[in-house]
């Protein structure tokens, strides 16, 4: 169970980093 949480936690940290690597991009290329 706590295996699996973690799986789902890294799966969630993993989205956010890729969103926010994009924003950056948007932003950097934006300026």
């Amino acid at each position: 169970m706590g295996n699996h949480a973690c799986s789902l936690c890294v799966l969630w940290l993993e989205s956010h980093f890729i969103i926010f690597v994009l924003k950056l991009m948007a932003k950097y290329y934006a300026s």
